[in-house]
């Protein structure tokens, strides 16, 4: 099945349920103009081994961060890097000093949460290519599992991360940051980072021992910037596939559209590596920032006439690698299910 969507001005081809390598380079060929991506979803493994020869790039199609909660305040700040110790308790003296104060609930409240939806209402109309995600329908349809922390000045709300509750049929117990949002005139005090230290120090006060960080599309450089994949992983969390989307297999055909920085994962065999994408050049301490010591190795690419050309591989030692799949999950060609 092949489909057409346009989302944050980026028009993509999506290919789906279809296995025969010629219908699909066909398919690719007759509609390449139309296109500045083309996304193969549920490959097979023959699909994957082919593409990825030509270029595509075989990701998990939404991407998680994960952590294990520490017991406490000292433990956590201990893990992070220097830089960021420092920059936390910057914001947590600034903050005190401009007069913000954190607001925690457990349950969360309606009065809370609409305070705070206006200040995300206003930052995604902000943007040049913003996407609202969430709204009063999504609370009342899970309030009861759902809590908050916010950041709080003169009695009105200036940011926030809505929590959720997930208990799963396999005993695990976890929690997850499901959106966040602040205003932008409290950035430089550092209300993001007072947020996300309290917020998750806030799972612990509720008992659980899993956190994880929202859901994003696997793909920063399109509505996503490429910065909240660096500032996730600054505070210690872990990016991994959100297994039940699946995999995708990618190209992009037309950067014009994209950002100038690009990032995703994507699977080595049963490894995963981070890709950045550079429509210009940076400097090298940039670049370094975005590795991390849960992929493999850092492929950096530079966009030339429209086309990558691979400029550096930065391999990372070795060491603890947390990836949630220990193999590609190929999807099953039909006349192959029952053989």
């Amino acid at each position: 099945m092949i489909e057409f969507e346009t989302e944050a001005e980026v028009r993509k081809l999506n290919i789906r349920e279809e296995f025969d390598i010629q219908k699909i380079e066909s398919a690719i060929a007759q509609n390449i103009d139309r296109a500045d991506m083309v996304n193969i979803f549920s490959p097979t493994q023959g699909l994957v081994e082919h593409f990825t020869r030509h270029g595509y790039f075989y990701r998990p199609n939404k991407v998680t961060y994960k952590m294990d909660v520490p017991f406490s305040e000292s433990e956590y700040i201990s893990k992070l890097k220097k830089n960021k110790r420092k920059t936390i308790k910057k914001a947590v003296k600034r903050c005190r000093e401009c007069g913000i104060s954190i607001l925690k609930e457990p349950q969360l409240s309606e009065v809370s949460y609409r305070g705070w939806l206006d200040v995300y209402t206003e930052n995604i109309n902000g943007k040049k290519r913003g996407i609202i995600r969430t709204g009063l329908e999504r609370y009342y349809r899970s309030k009861d599992m759902m809590a908050g922390i916010f950041a709080v000045k003169d009695n009105h709300i200036i940011g926030g991360i809505i929590l959720r509750r997930k208990h799963l049929r396999s005993g695990l117990r976890k929690i997850s940051f499901s959106f966040s949002s602040s205003r932008k005139e409290y950035f430089k005090k550092g209300v993001n980072e007072l947020l996300n230290l309290k917020a998750v120090l806030f799972a612990r006060e509720l008992g659980y021992d899993h956190l994880e960080r929202g859901m994003d599309s696997n793909l920063y450089g399109h509505y996503l910037s490429p910065g909240l994949y660096l500032f996730k992983k600054s505070f210690g969390f872990r990016i991994t596939p959100k297994n039940r989307f699946g995999e995708v297999l990618t190209t992009i055909t037309n950067y014009a559209p994209f950002q100038d920085i690009i990032f995703f994962v994507s699977h080595n065999k049963e490894k995963p590596e981070g890709n950045l994408i550079l429509k210009n050049d940076i400097d090298s301490t940039r670049i370094a920032e975005f590795v991390s010591k849960y992929l493999e190795r850092l492929n950096v690419y530079k966009v030339e006439d429209n086309t990558i050309r691979k400029v550096d591989e930065i391999i990372i030692p070795r060491g603890v690698m947390i990836w949630q799949r220990e193999k590609p999950q190929y999807q099953k060609h039909p006349l192959q299910e029952y053989s």
